[in-house]
C-alpha cells in the first residue's frame, strides 16, 4: 500500500489505498475459514465447528476421544 493524494478544489487529503487480501484465494486462509479484510490487513477466522488459527482449521470432532 502506498499513500495517494486525493485533491479537490478546496482541500488536499492523503489517504491509503487498501488492498483486499481476501479477494484472491480467500487470503490464503483455510478452506474452513472466513477471510475478513480490514484497512491495512486481514484476519482468518475458523468457521463454526472448526478450531485453529484461521490458516489451519480442524473439525472439532477430531478432538473428541471415546473411552
Amino acid at each position: 500500500m502506498r499513500p495517494v493524494a486525493t485533491c479537490t478544489v478546496a482541500t488536499c487529503q492523503w489517504c491509503i489505498l487498501d488492498r483486499d487480501e481476501c479477494a484472491v484465494d480467500n487470503g490464503n486462509c483455510s478452506e474452513n475459514a472466513t477471510c475478513i479484510n480490514f484497512s491495512g490487513g486481514y484476519n482468518c477466522e475458523c468457521l463454526d465447528g472448526f478450531l485453529g488459527d484461521g490458516i489451519n482449521c480442524i473439525g472439532m470432532c477430531h478432538h473428541l476421544f471415546i473411552f
